[in-house]
């Protein structure tokens, strides 16, 4: 049996990361060779905030924009800067840079210029449900390679839990 290898479990307590390093063996972990399953964790927990943060500017975007912005003006700046935020926590992930992201933050600024002008909330609803079914569809795809062994699917189950 191999030198045994340092990896990261990562879960989450009240919507913060929680990392601590653990010992693993190529045995033990019975994951393809080819797959980095720090990465995969940390890039599918990250775009699982991303996909949480859109579903809820899409409920406060559809509120704001049928009652032409006399509701949930502020609450929308709240969850906007969430999405953000969670949104530049995905960024720094090692997976993004890597072209797995079918989604770009211009698309979330350009609904956002037609929230603020009120746009129709059944086509807002629409726009926002088709951003997050492009995040959830890219990280099954991601997922994925993880799927060959035993581990690898109950690690990837647990990531899609989280989403």
């Amino acid at each position: 049996m191999g030198q045994g290898r340092s990896r990261f479990a990562a879960v989450t307590s009240g919507g913060q990361l929680i990392s601590k390093r653990v010992q693993s063996s190529p045995a033990t972990l019975n994951v393809p060779e080819s797959v980095d399953v720090d990465a995969v964790s940390s890039f599918v927990l990250a775009a699982s905030a991303v996909v949480h943060s859109v579903q809820a500017e899409r409920g406060s975007s559809c509120v704001y924009c049928s009652s032409q912005g006399l509701q949930f003006a502020r609450t929308l700046e709240l969850f906007r800067a969430v999405t953000d935020e969670s949104w530049e926590l995905l960024t720094q992930t090692s997976l993004f840079h890597k072209g797995h992201v079918p989604v770009s933050h211009d698309e979330l600024d350009v609904m956002r210029l037609r929230v603020d002008a009120f746009m129709p909330y059944i086509e807002c609803f629409q726009m926002y449900s088709i951003i997050a079914e492009r995040l959830l569809r890219m990280i099954a795809a991601v997922l994925e390679p993880l799927q060959q062994t035993y581990c690898g699917n109950t690690v990837s189950a647990f990531l899609l839990f989280l989403c």
